[in-house]
């Protein structure tokens, strides 16, 4: 499972725990050059405070936002060759961010129902002329997003969760209901206190998954 995934996913997944430990929304993109070799990462910073990252710790930290921040113009002649690998569908902000940065391929794991907005590339004018090509990737990876990004939202409590936890769940109802389970038992807390390796995590996930289904 976690080792069937490409280079660029697998780093993801690992960002998306990264994330998720300390305690901001686990979410991860990397960015790829022409040969998808990986190039530069990001992570959710939103509740974490980094000195190294001047977006952390404000709303603006989104992991699609902490990715390109790093490249600079006259480095990369390519860029528009370059893919964006994200974890969850980008918010309005960070579709802007990438079409600004003139990064036009993305690929995003988990369809977001808040707060997704790969839609906006066919509905506005300056961005559909930017020519971006948008790929949903499904399947397992868009299982852990949910699984975790559920359990993140029960530990945290906001006062609107339920409120998201029902719309993402339009994407997978299951994987909700795993990470409810999981969430109950503290699953993710133990296997932070064991520093459980990522992939066994990932693969135990998919497991559950796997036989819920």
């Amino acid at each position: 499972m976690f080792q069937k995934l490409s280079k660029p996913w697998q780093d993801v997944v690992k960002l998306m725990w990264q994330a998720h430990k300390e305690e901001s929304m686990p979410i991860g993109s990397v960015i790829t050059d022409e040969n998808n070799q990986v190039l530069i990462s990001g992570r959710n910073q939103i509740f974490k405070r980094d000195e190294r990252n001047p977006l952390s710790g404000t709303s603006l930290a989104h992991a699609e936002m902490n990715a390109p921040m790093h490249l600079r113009r006259d480095g990369h002649p390519n860029i528009k060759q370059y893919t964006l690998y994200t974890s969850m569908e980008p918010c309005p902000m960070c579709i802007g961010a990438s079409v600004m940065s003139k990064i036009r391929n993305i690929h995003f794991g988990a369809r977001d129902f808040y707060g997704g907005a790969s839609a906006l590339v066919e509905l506005h004018h300056y961005l559909k002329s930017k020519d971006m090509k948008i790929h949903y990737e499904a399947g397992n990876i868009e299982v852990f997003q949910l699984v975790l990004q559920t359990n993140f939202e029960m530990q945290r409590q906001y006062q609107r969760y339920e409120v998201l936890l029902a719309s993402i769940a339009r994407a997978n109802p299951d994987a909700i209901q795993i990470g409810k389970a999981l969430a109950q038992e503290k699953f993710f807390d133990k296997a932070q206190a064991k520093k459980m390796p990522v992939k066994d995590l990932y693969n135990h996930v998919i497991d559950y998954y796997e036989q819920f289904k």
